[in-house]
């Protein structure tokens, strides 16, 4: 059952997290419609919430809940629950620990080296975390350009980041480094089936490719496709 505290912070967060949605069209008249639906939503935050690491799971269930997003219009009650069911399981402490998990660490880690991306069903915020205080990883940047979990507000600051410099005037290589825009350059060659030279020169050419999607889901999707 979800403490109170727990509701009352959950009941806070989510609100402020649909705000930045539109209700439905046909509920968008009617306040005591689009109260119902969004309380609707909410209990379904609140059934699913577990007892304990409730924080590390709403940021894990709401990430999920934005990937599989399409519109800027609320989600479905049916998206809710999915993303619900799919967060990975809390950890109470906020933090990692245990002889298995350090075992999981240590597996990522040598599939990081083999592979350079993360290891797949084993992927959380958490253990991101872990791997870049470790050194595995050098950053959040290079974390999401590799495809690994992290949480909504580490992300989100990364990409203000990005933005804010690419509206001083550098370029999406400076941002995120020859290598990695290498390695983006080729991925392009794949997909846009051409030579990496041609696919150099097509990233450069206007707004759409200049400002391409760089996370790990658009390099995973289009790897497995």
């Amino acid at each position: 059952m979800t403490s109170q505290v727990a509701a009352a912070d959950l009941s806070m967060r989510f609100n402020n997290w649909l705000n930045r949605f539109s209700p439905p069209r046909q509920i968008a008249n009617n306040p005591q419609a689009m109260q119902d639906d969004a309380d609707g939503l909410l209990r379904i935050i609140l059934d699913h919430t577990p007892g304990e690491g409730w924080q590390d799971w709403y940021h894990d269930a709401i990430r999920r809940l934005e990937a599989g997003m399409t519109t800027r219009a609320w989600p479905a009650p049916g998206e809710v629950v999915k993303a619900c069911r799919a967060a990975e399981a809390p950890r109470p402490s906020g933090a990692l620990s245990g002889a298995g998990e350090a075992q999981v660490i240590g597996m990522m880690i040598n599939w990081l080296g083999k592979f350079g991306r993360q290891m797949p069903g084993y992927g959380n915020a958490l253990r991101t975390r872990e791997l870049i205080r470790r050194g595995a990883l050098r950053d959040v940047a290079e974390a999401r350009d590799r495809g690994f979990a992290l949480f909504p507000d580490e992300e989100q600051a990364l990409l203000e980041d990005r933005r804010a410099r690419r509206a001083a005037g550098e370029t999406i290589e400076q941002i995120i480094g020859t290598s990695e825009w290498n390695r983006h350059v080729r991925i392009l060659a794949r997909i846009w089936d051409c030579s990496e030279f041609e696919a150099h020169e097509r990233a450069g050419a206007g707004p759409a490719s200049r400002d391409p999607d760089l996370s790990g889901n658009f390099v995973g999707e289009r790897l497995s496709a």
